[in-house]
């Protein structure tokens, strides 16, 4: 079914506007030096944090404290400190944010408050501090922005405005602050730039313009400031590089040049600044490394892994800050939070839960029953299983080109109220039926949509803004 951006018929009742497809991706979180993003199931993009550079893309430099939605059809996401990037479905790269070294690759150094389409055919995707490389489907990594210690790969020390092509053959990668890591499909891994501490993980320190590979098979990557992490297929975690604040994970804080086993049974894994966080195949989710600048004041250093919380199922470390999913969608952070990246303004020493959006878009149906010229037409609205019983508002809305917005309420149609919205139904949600017609002519209305949702919540005003944030409504039928 076709869904329709509920506020194109709040705010231009005359003109119904903004038709997307609904499509499922993965939920993921990104999270850059003091801002964070999230990808819902539906595809759509939110942003929230300090938005000096436009780095939330909202077309502004206002920061926000809570999630902001900033686009629609994207798959993946990543965060540079003061950057964006994102993949929309039809594999199209998006950037934003400061561009002083080029890291947006739209060709120019100018800062961008708004996505700006960099290329195509691209699969995954990785932001540096300045830097950012990308994947495209034959499988060609590519790389720009600032190359002071060779993290683009392409053998020089010039920095790049437009991607530049590196090598071929990639899955998967990382970018920390001045260092790339990229996964092979044969499981090796390769590693260039910056390798004063050993984050290259070749048993040197000296900076490599060149991917070199390093030694053993792994399945999943990640990169911190000067430190990187690796999963291999049994789970087991390894770590090399800077180890000041026990970032590595294996109990000191001596630094390694070469990969070394720090923990096991790890299912993800994230890494920056100074810190690492990673889930478990329980779920579980375990943070080590300098902890104290993530509100956790009673330990400057953690060096080996240690538990949070649990249900988690992807998560992102900021420069200062984390943020996480837990499996039923629910978006929570814990760390610094100048900009509200914890939800307000107060630092967070364990995880909080951000606010009621959630990154699992609703499964819910809603049908019509009978033919344009039948007497009665009604509407079947079946919620989403976890929304049975819950307390909430069904909205049935017909958007006419000629009359306007008009609201079923349970005395029948009536003009749509944006400051007064009246619902079809109020109470205990469940699957139920809904006479569009009544025995009434309405053929006054003869070309209008229909729009069918509901929204949870303990009032008027909370389930309103409900259907609105969540996108839970439905172009069900057009008379």
């Amino acid at each position: 079914m076709k869904s329709l951006n509920l506020r194109a018929f709040l705010f231009i009742p005359f003109f119904a506007a903004s038709f997307s497809h609904a499509w499922a991706v993965s939920p993921q979180v990104a999270a850059g030096a003091s801002h964070s993003l999230m990808l819902r199931s539906d595809g759509t993009l939110w942003a929230w944090g300090q938005n000096d550079f436009g780095q939330l893309g909202d077309g502004t430099r206002k920061s926000q404290t809570r999630p902001r939605q900033i686009g629609a059809d994207f798959s993946a996401v990543a965060s540079g400190w003061y950057h964006s990037v994102g993949l929309k479905a039809d594999g199209s790269l998006w950037a934003w944010g400061t561009n002083e070294q080029g890291q947006l690759g739209d060709g120019s150094t100018v800062t961008r408050s708004a996505p700006v389409k960099i290329g195509k055919d691209f699969i995954a995707i990785a932001a540096g501090n300045l830097h950012t490389l990308a994947i495209k489907r034959d499988g060609s990594l590519w790389a720009w922005g600032n190359n002071s210690h060779g993290q683009l790969g392409d053998s020089t020390l010039i920095s790049r405005v437009s991607p530049t092509r590196i090598g071929g053959g990639f899955t998967a990668i990382a970018a920390g602050d001045l260092h790339s890591v990229a996964l092979k499909a044969d499981g090796s891994v390769w590693t260039w730039g910056n390798n004063v501490h050993g984050q290259l993980g070749d048993g040197g320190t000296q900076a490599r313009r060149m991917p070199a590979q390093v030694s053993g098979l792994y399945r999943a990557i990640a990169a911190g400031e000067n430190h990187t992490v690796a999963l291999k297929a049994d789970g087991s975690l390894w770590s090399w590089g800077a180890n000041s604040h026990g970032q590595l994970g294996n109990g000191t804080t001596q630094k390694r040049n070469y990969p070394g086993l720090a923990d096991g049974n790890f299912a993800a894994i994230s890494a920056a600044g100074n810190h690492t966080v990673g889930i478990k195949s329980d779920g579980s989710a375990w943070r080590w490394g300098r902890t104290n600048h993530q509100g956790n004041c009673d330990d400057e250093s953690q060096t080996t892994p240690k538990q949070i919380d649990g249900q988690f199922s992807s998560v992102a470390a900021g420069s200062r800050h984390t943020v996480a999913l837990k499996r039923d969608g629910s978006l929570w952070a814990w760390g610094h939070n100048d900009w509200g990246l914890a939800g307000d303004t107060t630092d967070a020493s364990s995880p909080e839960k951000l606010s009621s959006l959630v990154a699992i878009a609703p499964d819910y149906q809603a049908k019509v029953r009978g033919e344009p010229g039948a007497q009665n037409l009604t509407v079947t609205v079946d919620p989403s299983p976890a929304d049975i019983g819950q307390d909430g508002d069904v909205y049935i809305v017909a958007v006419s080109p000629t009359l306007g917005s008009w609201q079923k309420t349970p005395a029948g149609w009536a003009p749509f109220n944006v400051h007064a919205p009246e619902a079809a139904y109020s109470g205990k949600l469940r699957k139920a039926d809904f006479s569009l017609l009544e025995n009434t002519d309405f053929s006054a209305l003869k070309g209008a949509q229909v729009f069918v949702g509901y929204g949870r919540g303990q009032n008027r005003a909370e389930r309103f803004a409900d259907l609105l944030n969540f996108h839970m409504h439905q172009s069900v039928f057009q008379f």
